[in-house]
């Protein structure tokens, strides 16, 4: 099945889930008092050492998670984007892959990597 801007298969269904879920569970875990003891916790065992980290950390976890969905519906993260695209924001592919799986070759949007001799032509 060829990607396109207006599809209507659904696949968007799966990421906008891995994206809103930890965004929700942020929110309700905002409201119980848990970003507080977070940033108690982090102060407390790194010092501001763990202040400046927590965003490193919080960032990792949502680039797992991103690379991980990609990665179940066959499209790889370290792909470079065609058209020369890549800058910023779309620049994820020069990071290395935080995905917990392997690229899915039966996955919807899964293509074969090119090889040398084809990579070497375009």
């Amino acid at each position: 099945m060829q990607h396109s801007e207006n599809n209507t298969d659904g696949a968007w269904k799966l990421p906008a889930l891995a994206a809103a879920a930890p965004f929700c569970l942020f929110l309700f875990g905002h409201q119980k008092g848990m970003t507080i003891k977070m940033f108690d916790a982090a102060y407390r065992w790194f010092g501001a050492a763990g202040l400046i980290g927590l965003p490193m950390v919080t960032l990792s976890i949502e680039k797992c998670l991103y690379d991980t969905m990609n990665c179940y519906q066959g499209s790889d993260p370290n792909a470079k984007p065609e058209g020369g695209g890549g800058g910023f924001p779309s620049g994820g592919s020069t990071l290395p892959s935080l995905s917990l799986i392997p690229v899915n070759p039966k996955g919807l949007y899964y293509k074969p990597p090119l090889r040398p001799s084809e990579a070497a032509s375009e």
